[in-house]
């Protein structure tokens, strides 16, 4: 019985911590900042933005601390998955938000452009738990 509520209240006090991520005015600027990006350069987004970066461009620097802050939180949702630490159920209760839409269709192909030959496993993790989701688009800024 005391074990159960531990678990309960780890998992709660965990649900809560990334609800808090997500929900914060970091989040909701970096989210708003890659769509505006995307809009504005269309299909060559990622190519423009990595060319920018390695130029030391200011606002392409920006762009890059707000595709780290994003991905990272979509990251750790299918770390945690991936170990076991939480559920299928649960990592798609934190899944279930459009900001998921701006992770694939923006921090995706960032990601691509900046780590050529990275690792996919999360990305795929996620994937195949955003079947649950649904197929909405990005929003506008």
């Amino acid at each position: 019985m005391q074990a159960s509520r531990t678990r309960e209240t780890n998992t709660a006090q965990l649900f809560l911590s990334f609800s808090e991520r997500y929900n914060s005015p970091e989040m909701a600027a970096a989210m708003r900042r890659l769509v505006k990006w995307r809009l504005e350069y269309k299909d060559n987004f990622a190519k423009v933005w990595e060319e920018r970066r390695q130029m030391g461009d200011a606002d392409a620097v920006e762009l890059n601390a707000a595709r780290r802050l994003v991905s990272r939180y979509y990251y750790d949702v299918a770390r945690l998955h991936e170990v076991g630490l939480i559920s299928s159920k649960f990592a798609r209760a934190l899944l279930s938000n459009n900001g998921l839409h701006v992770f694939y269709d923006i921090c995706e192909p960032l990601n691509d452009a900046r780590h050529h030959d990275r690792e996919r496993r999360h990305a795929e993790r996620l994937m195949r738990l955003l079947k649950h989701y649904g197929a909405n688009r990005i929003h506008g800024p």
